[in-house]
């Protein structure tokens, strides 16, 4: 795959991320138990999709601060008796990454999802909502992932 000059995400990642990253999520107090499935997704992100491994703080030497900035639930259609069908959940996400050479650099990413409220289930309502904000979630991680790509590539042309 060399010849086409092609080069998959995770080899740029592994440059960036040396040997581990530690990941650390700040809470956003408004919508408490979202930071689990931001974690998660984070955490298999790096696993999965940059091959890298997750350190403790005083192991890594690649860090990644992601501040949960907002998670909202908006109305995106109605039934005809005017209730709500479908929501839409919106999440901000600002990523700080820092390595151990002293490179750094800060975005900002949204993600959204949709997702059926035809339930009269509060419980089934209530997972999907969850099950929304972790897709918004790995959506606004797929444009930290090519931002990741880009500075990969940029940081190892100016070695």
């Amino acid at each position: 795959m060399h010849g086409c000059g092609y080069m998959p995400v995770s080899h740029y990642a592994q440059s960036i991320f040396n040997d581990g990253v530690y990941v650390e999520i700040v809470v956003n107090p408004s919508v408490p138990e979202s930071s689990t499935g931001v974690k998660d997704a984070v955490n298999n992100a790096i696993i999965k999709r940059f091959h890298s491994k997750l350190k403790t703080k005083q192991e890594a030497q690649s860090f990644l601060k992601i501040d949960v900035q907002s998670i909202t639930q908006t109305p995106v259609a109605y039934n005809q008796q005017g209730f709500v069908s479908f929501y839409r959940t919106n999440i901000v996400l600002a990523f700080h990454f820092e390595n151990a050479q002293g490179e750094s650099f800060d975005v900002t990413n949204t993600g959204y999802y949709d997702y059926s409220a035809d339930f009269t289930s509060t419980i089934v309502l209530d997972q999907y909502r969850l099950e929304s904000i972790s897709n918004a979630t790995n959506q606004a991680l797929d444009k930290f992932i090519s931002q990741v790509a880009y500075y990969g590539e940029f940081y190892n042309e100016n070695r």
